[in-house]
């Protein structure tokens, strides 16, 4: 079949092929590779840029706090912009993303 990568010899110099092979997946015993992405990763990259949800001065989940302390804006700006964006109709969405994402101060 056209197309479709299979063993056989490279035109020219007789040299054999080998179709490429996919990475196995770590079994139960084996850590995934480094740089996989998945959750734990996001919240370690993101508390180690300074993007974490406070204690203090939260309102419902800290989201607007920890986006106004990393970014050096007065909360209520944050806050109104959020329910600006709520209205537009991606509000709600991103700021559940944010929750998911952003790890707890601590």
């Amino acid at each position: 079949m056209e197309g479709t990568p299979t063993t056989g010899t490279r035109p020219g110099d007789g040299q054999p092929t080998q179709a490429p092979q996919a990475p196995t997946p770590p079994t139960s015993g084996q850590r995934a590779p480094a740089g996989g992405g998945g959750l734990t990763e996001s919240r370690t990259w993101l508390s180690e840029k300074g993007l974490v949800r406070p204690r203090q001065g939260r309102v419902i989940a800290g989201v607007c706090a920890g986006l106004a302390r990393r970014y050096e804006m007065p909360v209520f700006l944050v806050r109104v912009l959020m329910i600006a964006a709520g209205i537009a109709g991606f509000g709600l969405v991103a700021y559940i993303v944010f929750w998911v994402l952003m790890p707890r101060e601590g």
